[in-house]
């Protein structure tokens, strides 16, 4: 686990849990990489006089979100925190400000991640769901609220670029 002085226990704590998932997060990336990039086929000209079958396209580094959720959350909501007490910018008013280009979202059992979506976050940021959210729900500590998108209402607007939900 990294050590990170600066935050809480419980918090350090909960960042070492999801450092452990890293292989599995690592799995799911590569098995989906082509939703990261796309593969064309080259031109006649290109073939014949460049040596070139097909071109790859990859538009500078990326920066991929990961959210882990323990087996007991049931719902397959897209939560993002978007209140905190303390006034520190919160992950809905980073996403809105357009930092992250894709969010891998996932449910654990096991230490396994059987459950997850990929979520195109400039596509999310297109739709307005970010910009007219339903009611923040409060957590139990009082000190941050979230909202909720279904993966339902990311699929129906074109935000998921890969899946396995049930």
């Amino acid at each position: 686990m990294n050590a990170h002085p600066n935050l809480r226990m419980d918090v350090q704590q909960d960042w070492g849990w999801s450092d452990s998932y890293l292989p599995e997060i690592r799995r799911i990336l590569a098995q989906n990489a082509l939703a990261l990039f796309t593969i064309k086929v080259a031109t006649y000209q290109q073939d014949i006089k460049q040596a070139t079958d097909l071109l790859v396209s990859v538009s500078g580094q990326k920066a991929i979100a990961v959210r882990l959720r323990r087996a007991m959350y049931r719902y397959r909501d897209l939560t993002i925190r978007a209140q905190r007490t303390s006034g520190a910018p919160t992950e809905l008013e980073k996403i809105k400000s357009g930092y992250g280009d894709y969010y891998l979202y996932g449910w654990t059992v096991d230490y396994r991640i059987p459950e997850w979506m990929l979520v195109d976050l400039s596509r999310l940021r297109a739709t307005g769901l970010l910009n007219s959210p339903q009611a923040a729900i409060r957590n139990k500590d009082a000190r941050t609220a979230f909202i909720a998108i279904s993966y339902t209402t990311l699929r129906d607007y074109g935000c998921v670029l890969a899946a396995i939900v049930r």
